[in-house]
């Protein structure tokens, strides 16, 4: 996406709906309507080749992509079809959209809050003492705490 408004050079943007079949197709190709939210400047953007190789939320145009099952969610038929067929369920991270799409996500989007809670689990229950590595009991991890 455009770093900045060409109108008025702010940052500020988000995108804009897609109003005729013409932006529609457009979509399909990897270019998108984007709306600046201070000077109210609609313009066009590409997101091109790179990007479209993965899915892509069909909401926002994020890769931001995590997995659901069937058994949580209840899709409509035409997804459970898909699904079936070989299709890959997407939900997107940042608006919570869930999908269906046969090109696979770029990464398993994984919240900066639970890489720090998966790395404080990590830290606090294993005391490296020379080569070898053991568990930390409960009684020495809280003296370690307080000390």
């Amino acid at each position: 996406m455009t770093l900045a408004c060409p109108s008025c050079g702010s940052k500020n943007l988000r995108f804009a709906h897609r109003k005729s079949v013409w932006e529609i197709l457009l979509s399909v190709v990897g270019y998108c309507q984007v709306r600046c939210r201070d000077c109210e400047h609609r313009f066009q953007d590409g997101i091109l080749v790179p990007v479209s190789l993965y899915a892509k939320c069909p909401r926002c145009l994020r890769t931001d992509l995590a997995d659901w099952e069937e058994q949580y969610h209840y899709p409509p038929r035409w997804q459970q079809a898909l699904l079936h067929v070989g299709g890959k369920a997407h939900r997107c991270a940042v608006c919570r959209h869930n999908f269906v799409s046969f090109l696979r996500r770029k990464s398993e989007f994984v919240p900066s809050w639970k890489v720090k809670q998966q790395q404080q689990a990590a830290g606090a229950s294993v005391e490296k003492s020379g080569e070898h590595s053991k568990p930390v009991p409960p009684e020495k991890e809280r003296e370690r705490t307080v000390a």
